[in-house]
């Protein structure tokens, strides 16, 4: 996966912030979803986080 920062996120604070937030909710949905796959062994991923995972919001 490539995320493009946004392109005001080197100039302001705030837009750098909510970027790094938004990619740490995609790391954190990633890893439950890995921790149920291992738990489980349900390889299938809902829509919403194949998106979220796609850089889609």
């Amino acid at each position: 996966m490539h995320h493009v920062l946004h392109p005001d996120a080197a100039h302001d604070p705030h837009v750098a912030c909510q970027t790094l937030l938004e990619s740490i909710e995609r790391v954190r949905a990633a890893a439950s979803w890995a921790e149920t796959e291992i738990n489980t062994g349900d390889t299938s991923m809902d829509e919403a986080l194949a998106k979220m995972l796609g850089g889609e919001s």
